[in-house]
Order: structure tokens, then sequence, then C-alpha cells
């Protein structure tokens, strides 16, 4: 079984405008034979464009990447991460992102 880590741009773009992969992305991102793994970072990285309106989730970004999560085939590599996990102490403050990053360093 061959398996892909997606890249964050290459999953959304698969949910919400799969004309913009090429033939050949799309084929392996069909095939049933294909493990498809996805970062904990791209939730994170989807939770962030949401919430800074670059892309459209609907309720709210939260809810949509899990709702997104829980229909897919995909795996969550190095460890399962919870959309309500994603909230990192200190990196938002105030309705904007600090330099904070997640392991605490600035």
């Amino acid at each position: 079984m061959k398996g892909f880590l997606l890249d964050t741009h290459i999953w959304l773009w698969n949910l919400v405008k799969p004309r913009r992969l090429s033939n050949q992305v799309r084929s392996v991102l069909e095939d049933e034979k294909t493990e498809l793994v996805l970062s904990p970072i791209s939730v994170w990285e989807a939770i962030l464009l949401g919430e800074k309106g670059r892309i459209s989730t609907t309720p709210d970004p939260t809810r949509w990447v899990k709702e997104v999560l829980a229909l897919s085939p995909l795996k969550q590599s190095l460890t399962l991460i919870t959309a309500d996990q994603m909230h990192v102490p200190g990196v938002r403050e105030g309705g904007q992102y600090t330099r904070t990053c997640a392991i605490g360093r600035q």
C-alpha cells in the first residue's frame, strides 16, 4: 500500500476546488489502495484560514474541520489531535495571532 502525507493546500483543494488539482494528483487521491495521511498542522492551518476568512468554513472553522475529518478516509499522522485541541494558549490573543509557536518559543 502506498502512503502519502497530504500538503494542506492539496487537502483543502481536494475538498473545495478539486478541479485545481492535476489529473495525476486526483487519481492518487481517489485510489483506494493509497493511504492518505494528514498532519495535525494541516488541521490547525485550516482552522486558522477559516478564522481569518481565507476559506469558507460554515458554520464555523472548528466544526467544519470536525465534519470533514469524520467523513474522510484520512489518517492523522504523529498523534491524533482533534479540532478542539488545536487552540494553543498564547498563540491567539485579542483576535491577533502572536509569534509564539506551538512549542512555546518566541
